[in-house]
């Protein structure tokens, strides 16, 4: 590995260190605002690290999957284990060459701020804002479902197929399924340019949905309608079915988060935030990327989001608009990374 290769690397991705920098001094300058102290950073840190660290597991895949391609064609083509090593050594060695690695360490290096800057920033919506939209929304999704929660179509439904954990389940595993995406952006893909506009898309949803909108809309979602607000909640009868579905994990969630809202540190891990949806926005941005990707897994991806936006319901996560807007704002920062991308990336111009 020689330096140029990694200075060409950041140099490629220097765009997006200022974003995610800007973004750190902001949410570090309102975090310091509030009077933070270092034992609060330290709880969020013991979070963040060990979940960075996993960032650097899907090289082993990537090894495995030069390993099985050179096993495969060693034994179609009758090689010898000696013509396997040299091949699989190669494609490590063309790996390298052509500079993925370098430039995956330094979208790492860039990309991985942006959560740890996340968890704080929304951590503080109770500080920057008072929720008070939830009255609103909850109104505006009846009237746009035709008189009706959208919850009610879902339950009789989701509960004659006795899909409950199965949606509860699911919803857990959108850390996954963004983890695999989003390193196989990082790590995997060989077209520059279409990477670099997922990796900006990416960034932008948290910072614009994950934080920014989250702040000036702030609400707390049907889960904890009654716990902040005086008016009777429209949602108390899917509470009780949801207990009584089973042993759903999302109440052990909530309660932590609720914990989380009304202990007295200026910041945490996480906090309430439904108006939009950054789970279902960020769904929605990896059917946008995958789409030029592999058509198969972009089925698969596009499933994926029409359960997120209808688990987000049925859990009592969201509204459905959260979902909407979510996946609307997604669009829009897709659709404004291309420009970005050819006007600030042109050297990955037809880059593969």
């Amino acid at each position: 590995m020689n330096s140029p290769s990694f200075r060409q690397a950041f140099h490629l991705h220097r765009h997006l260190f200022f974003l995610t920098g800007a973004y750190g001094a902001a949410v570090l300058g309102l975090a310091f605002s509030f009077d933070a102290t270092a034992d609060d950073f330290s709880a969020v840190f013991s979070y963040f690290i060990p979940a960075a660290a996993t960032s650097f597991f899907f090289p082993i895949l990537i090894l495995l999957a030069f390993l099985v391609k050179t096993a495969a064609a060693a034994v179609k083509e009758g090689k010898t284990p000696k013509w396997a090593i040299d091949n699989f050594e190669g494609r490590i060695a063309a790996y390298i060459r052509n500079g993925r690695l370098h430039n995956a360490l330094a979208a790492l290096l860039a990309l991985l701020p942006v959560t740890l800057f996340f968890c704080i920033g929304k951590s503080m919506i109770p500080l920057l804002n008072e929720y008070r939209l939830d009255p609103l929304f909850a109104e505006a999704d009846k009237i746009i479902h035709f008189g009706r929660y959208p919850h009610e179509y879902l339950v009789p439904w989701i509960e004659k197929l006795e899909l409950q954990h199965f949606f509860d389940d699911l919803y857990l595993c959108w850390f996954m399924i963004v983890y695999l995406v989003t390193e196989f952006a990082t790590w995997g893909d060989p077209d520059q340019t279409r990477r670099m506009r997922y990796l900006w898309t990416y960034a932008l949803c948290w910072i614009v949905i994950g934080t920014v909108a989250a702040i000036a809309l702030a609400s707390v979602g049907p889960m904890y309608f009654h716990d902040f607000y005086d008016a009777p909640s429209p949602y108390g009868d899917l509470l009780a079915h949801l207990r009584v579905a089973g042993d759903l994990k999302i109440f052990v969630i909530a309660e932590e988060l609720l914990n989380m809202v009304k202990d007295e540190r200026a910041i945490n891990i996480n906090a309430i935030s439904a108006m939009p949806s950054l789970h279902v926005a960020v769904a929605a941005a990896l059917c946008f990327y995958f789409r030029s990707v592999n058509r198969a897994a972009w089925i698969f991806l596009s499933a994926f989001l029409i359960f997120m936006i209808m688990g987000s319901v049925y859990l009592g996560w969201h509204y459905a608009i959260d979902g909407y807007i979510g996946i609307a704002m997604a669009y829009g920062l897709w659709r404004a990374s291309g420009p970005i991308v050819a006007k600030l990336h042109e050297e990955t111009s037809g880059s593969r």
